[in-house]
């Protein structure tokens, strides 16, 4: 699913910056916009996409719960952890803290010994339906990480 388009003249992708509004990557229209060039940041609000960023972000926790159940059943890790940031603080910001780190987590270590990274959080990050969550930055440690681990 894509977001939805902000307008002719903020035509591009979107993801949310918090507080109900919307960053526009990849404007196409440049000269409405002072000749930024073929990709611009224009912060707007756009209607409509409040809420399905809210449903993407419920999608995205779901998916984090999902793996964290999967990893006690499917690879006999156990993670406390990870249950309580998501209960306390919710999918998205958990995501963003451990992406944040310096380091791996421990259960980011736990899973890559038991050949596992695709039960990580970095992995449910990368997943195609879930990127345009995150910014450039935060998708880049992500893939860094696994590919640092023997995944690619």
């Amino acid at each position: 699913m894509a977001w939805p388009r902000c307008s002719k003249k903020f035509e591009g992708t979107i993801a949310p910056v918090g507080d109900g509004y919307y960053r526009a990557v990849a404007i196409r229209n440049r000269e409405d916009l002072g000749g930024l060039g073929t990709e611009a940041t224009v912060v707007a609000s756009v209607p409509g996409a409040s809420a399905y960023g809210a449903e993407l972000e419920r999608a995205f926790h779901r998916a984090l719960l999902e793996i964290a159940r999967r990893s006690g059943s499917e690879a006999g890790y156990s993670s406390p952890l990870l249950f309580r940031m998501l209960t306390e603080h919710g999918g998205l910001a958990t995501a963003r803290s451990l992406l944040a780190a310096r380091s791996i987590s421990d259960g980011f270590a736990a899973l890559w010994e038991r050949k596992r990274l695709d039960l990580t959080v970095e992995a449910v990050v990368l997943r195609p339906e879930f990127v345009d969550l995150f910014d450039r930055e935060e998708l880049a440690t992500a893939s860094l990480r696994l590919a640092d681990h023997g995944r690619s």
